[in-house]
């Protein structure tokens, strides 16, 4: 692996194999962005899909989830998941938190609600200056407010990066989706917006689409 990163020319600090060939790569936030770009076009070639992770804390987080859940198969949670339609598993988690909410008497679940089902569109207007991609939460310091001097990228031993809840066996506590029901979304996303992942921390997914929506009401909800 070390070979193939030098052969890209990937900047990174630190390089540690951590399990079944997936790899921890460590740097600047800044410099592993720009070793995504260039690991994710690279993907098929080395068979591994690169995805930002975000702070050590959120490593260990996402790879205690691993090592609790390392017993679980890949292809049976990719058997799961092809069996799901992500469209059809997005309107049902909508339609179930919509009735959940207006159940509820309390005014900052009513307030919850209203932002659910309203369309902001002057909030939601596309600004293509500030649609930087230094505003990916996985490479941020949240308290320095900069890009973070330490975080980590993951190498998904796979070239299909929706593929990648599966590998890290994440998903299924509370309210958080099941592995196979984030990637069925993942590639209702990707065949519909052609979104690509790009992240995953500890409780965020984080997804690049080629060309932004620009219609308000085809972003909110993103279904």
């Amino acid at each position: 692996m070390k070979e193939m990163l030098e052969r890209l020319n990937v900047v990174y600090d630190s390089l540690e194999l951590l399990s079944d060939d997936m790899w921890r790569v460590g740097g600047r936030g800044d410099a592993l962005l720009d070793a995504w770009f260039v690991l994710n076009t690279h993907k098929t070639e080395t068979h591994h899909s690169p995805l930002l992770i975000g702070s050590e804390q959120s490593l260990a987080l996402i790879w205690e989830f691993w090592a609790e859940n390392a017993g679980t198969a890949v292809a049976d949670i990719e058997e799961r998941a092809e069996a799901l339609d992500g469209r059809t598993f997005l309107q049902q988690r909508w339609d179930a938190e919509v009735t959940s909410l207006q159940q509820q008497q309390d005014p900052d679940e009513q307030e919850a609600l209203h932002a659910l089902t309203q369309v902001n569109a002057s909030a939601m207007t596309y600004d293509p200056q500030a649609a930087n991609l230094d505003g990916f939460f996985a490479i941020w310091d949240t308290t320095t407010q900069n890009i973070s001097e330490q975080c980590f990228l993951l190498l998904i031993p796979t070239p299909d990066e929706t593929a990648a809840h599966a590998y890290l066996r994440y998903g299924g506590w509370n309210s958080y989706p099941r592995a196979e029901e984030h990637i069925a979304v993942l590639r209702y996303w990707r065949e519909k917006y052609g979104a690509t992942l790009v992240s995953l921390t500890a409780d965020t997914v984080e997804l690049r689409l080629e060309q932004p929506i620009q219609d308000p009401h085809h972003r909110w909800p993103l279904r």
